[in-house]
C-alpha cells in the first residue's frame, strides 16, 4: 500500500521525549498528523481512563480515539536497544580501565541505571553520552517520520546536550574542607598557595597515586588512570599533588577571600 506523503512541522522536542517514556507511563503519545503537535491518550490498558461518571475521558484521549486517521502513536525505545548503544559507546572509548568499569556496571542488574550512575563520576564522559543519546534517538525520530510519511520540518526548543561539560564560576568563592584542613586559621592577605610534605623513602610512587585516587574522590571524578602514567603531577582544579623520589607534596590554590575568612591577614603559610 503506497504512503500519502505530507509536509509537516512537528513538534520534535515532545517526539524525541515520546521516545524516550517509561514503559509504564499510563500516558501515551500521539503525533497529529494535521497540525504536528503531540496529544496523550490514556494507555487503554489503563482502567482510569473507562468512560464513566467518575473518571470521564478526557479531551485528548477521546479526540484520538474517534480520529485514528489523523493520529499515530508514537512508539518507544526499548531497553535492549539504549543497552546497545551503551555498548557502541563504550567499544569508541579509549580509555580501558574505565570501558572495564562500564561494562561491570552494563551486566550489573538495572545494568541501565548503573551505567548512567558510574557516568555521573565522569561528566565529560556523561556529557558525550548525553549527546550521543540525543543524536541517536533524532535519527530515530527522523527515520521514523520518513516511514510513515512525513517529510518533517522543526525546530528544537531545548538546546541539544554540550560535548563539554559547562563550568560556571562563583563570583566569591566559599571556603572548601580542603581549605579548612591546610589553614585552620587566618592566612596572607592575597591569594597563597599552601604546601604540605610527606617524606616516604621508596614508597613515594605509591603514596602518590593513592592521593592522586583520593583527590578524585573528593572532587566527584571518577579515576583514570591515564591522570598519572609517566608523570609526577597531578592538578584537578584548585589541588596539585607532585612528588619526587622520597616525597609526596600536596599544593592547594587558596583565593585571597577565602584566606580572610579564616582570620585576619599577616600570617605567612
Amino acid at each position: 500500500m503506497e504512503i500519502t506523503r505530507r509536509a509537516l512541522h512537528v513538534d520534535m522536542d515532545e517526539i524525541l521525549a515520546g521516545f524516550s517514556r517509561d514503559r509504564d507511563d499510563p500516558m501515551v503519545p500521539h503525533l497529529d498528523l494535521e497540525t504536528g503537535g503531540v496529544r496523550f491518550r490514556w494507555s487503554p490498558g489503563e482502567t482510569w481512563a473507562g468512560d464513566t461518571d467518575d473518571h470521564p475521558e478526557d479531551e485528548d484521549s477521546r479526540l484520538i480515539r474517534t480520529r485514528p486517521r489523523q493520529f499515530t502513536e508514537i512508539p518507544r525505545i526499548e531497553p535492549h536497544e539504549d543497552a546497545r548503544l551503551m555498548e557502541r559507546f563504550i567499544a569508541r572509548l579509549d580509555e580501558p580501565d574505565v570501558q572495564e568499569l562500564l561494562t561491570g556496571a552494563l551486566k550489573r542488574r538495572h545494568g541501565l541505571g548503573a551505567f548512567r550512575a558510574t557516568l555521573r563520576g565522569y561528566p565529560d564522559l556523561a556529557a558525550r553520552w548525553e549527546r550521543t543519546l540525543h543524536d541517536s534517538r533524532l535519527k530515530e525520530a527522523r527515520h521514523w517520520l520518513e516511514m510513515i510519511g512525513v517529510d518533517a520540518t522543526w525546530q528544537l526548543r531545548r538546546e541539544p546536550p554540550q560535548v563539554a561539560p559547562k563550568t560556571h564560576a562563583r563570583e566569591t568563592p566559599h571556603a572548601h574542607l580542603v581549605h579548612l584542613l591546610v589553614l585552620g586559621r587566618a592566612s596572607g592577605t592575597g591569594g597563597v598557595a599552601v604546601r604540605r610534605q610527606v617524606v616516604r623513602p621508596g614508597q613515594a610512587r605509591g603514596h602518590f597515586r593513592r592521593y592522586c585516587r583520593q583527590l578524585c574522590e573528593l572532587k566527584g571524578v571518577g579515576w583514570r588512570n591515564r591522570f598519572v602514567e609517566d608523570r609526577d603531577a597531578f592538578t584537578l582544579e584548585d589541588v596539585t599533588l607532585r612528588h619526587g623520589e622520597d616525597w609526596v607534596e600536596v599544593e592547594v590554590a587558596v583565593p585571597a577571600d577565602v584566606a580572610l575568612q579564616f582570620g585576619p591577614p599577616g600570617r605567612t603559610i
